[in-house]
């Protein structure tokens, strides 16, 4: 027995007073808590011990040995391994002359476990709403050794009256009643320039032409003349119907010429002037109109730039329109008048009431002076 006791006393002593102790532990779902642990240890000395242990958690269930280290502020030093459920820790203390073997130690872990609900406010995008806008107004233009001569923007109505049995009725014509791509572009860049645009109509054609006309210095629009199939569909019950109409409308636009290498434009829409027209030869009798309109009219013939320092075939530099010259320039002149009048008015006035305020003056100092002299 006493060789037993010190073989116990010596395993005790070269053990130490730290115990690892392998646990099967089950790991419930990756939470990150914080724990509190009151640890009561039962040793010959009687302690209450409050631990605050981390406790990090994984997902999978594993086996392994795990050792956590708790430092203590007490009289002893005591190394506690420490699981998640309710389990019985045997505990070896060393004191600092005695060793003494405690009896088994229960700790009871207490886990508060705070579950904390995260919303994500996921961005939501608004697709803004989105208004249609007009399309542009097509743009027709004639091209001559890289040159391009001629260049019309905008669009070109007209309005033709027609005899439906004993009725009449109006059709209406449009360059914006097809896409630009309906349309065959043809044109002439000499001395006498043109732009003509073709399309199908029915069972037939149509083709509005631009003419111009130059002085070497300047160029301006001539007329337009179109030659217009009555379609059934378009001319409904006309008795001219499947004939041809052609019409000359002119126009005019202020400035009427513009210098050469430079292009005219206006945001005011134009209504011909002048129009007449025909079938077979025959005068037409029922009204016509004839309307150039677009949120921007501009036009350029008889230009001479190369395109190699256009190559984006924009306009030339314009020369913007007139729209009323006469309000601008009377007006002025008018109030300029009225008050050049009035100052002269003032001045007139003045200059009679002058002439007699010397006048009377000198009536009344006359008589006096005289009866001075008899006396």
């Amino acid at each position: 027995m006493a060789k037993l006791l010190i073989f116990t006393v010596a395993l005790l002593l070269f053990s130490g007073s730290t115990v690892s102790t392998p646990q099967n532990t089950t790991t419930p779902a990756p939470t990150i808590t914080t724990t509190t642990t009151p640890a009561p240890t039962t040793t010959t000395t009687t302690t209450p011990t409050t631990t605050t242990t981390p406790t990090t958690t994984s997902t999978s269930t594993t086996t392994t040995p795990t050792t956590t280290s708790t430092t203590t502020t007490t009289p002893t030093t005591t190394s506690t391994t420490t699981s998640t459920s309710t389990t019985t820790t045997p505990t070896t203390t060393s004191t600092t002359t005695t060793a003494t073997t405690t009896s088994t130690t229960t700790t009871h872990t207490t886990t508060s476990t705070t579950t904390m609900s995260t919303t994500t406010a996921t961005p939501t995008s608004t697709a803004p709403s989105t208004t249609e806008s007009p399309a542009d107004e097509p743009v027709f233009y004639v091209t001559d050794k890289g040159v391009t001569c001629i260049q019309f923007k905008g669009i070109i109505d007209f309005s033709v009256n027609y005899t439906a049995g004993n009725k009449t009725q109006v059709a209406n014509i449009s360059t914006s009643d097809r896409p630009e791509s309906a349309y065959t572009v043809t044109g002439f860049c000499g001395n006498s320039q043109n732009m003509t645009l073709k399309w199908i109509q029915g069972n037939s054609s149509s083709n509005i032409t631009l003419v111009f006309s130059s002085n070497n210095k300047t160029w301006s629009l001539t007329s337009i003349m179109a030659s217009l199939f009555m379609d059934p569909k378009v001319f409904v019950g006309a008795d001219e119907a499947n004939k041809i109409i052609d019409i000359v409308a002119k126009f005019t636009l202020d400035p009427s010429s513009v210098k050469v290498n430079r292009s005219f434009s206006c945001k005011s829409s134009f209504t011909a002037t002048s129009i007449s027209g025909s079938i077979d030869a025959k005068n037409y009798t029922h009204p016509l109109a004839s309307h150039m309109r677009g949120s921007l009219v501009q036009m350029q013939a008889y230009n001479m730039i190369p395109d190699a320092h256009n190559s984006t075939k924009d306009f030339v530099e314009a020369v913007e329109c007139i729209t009323s010259p006469r309000v601008s320039s009377i007006v002025p002149i008018v109030v300029g008048c009225c008050l050049g009048g009035m100052v002269v008015l003032v001045l007139v006035a003045y200059i009679v009431g002058r002439r007699r305020n010397r006048t009377s003056s000198q009536m009344e100092e006359t008589p006096h002076s005289k009866y001075e002299s008899t006396a």
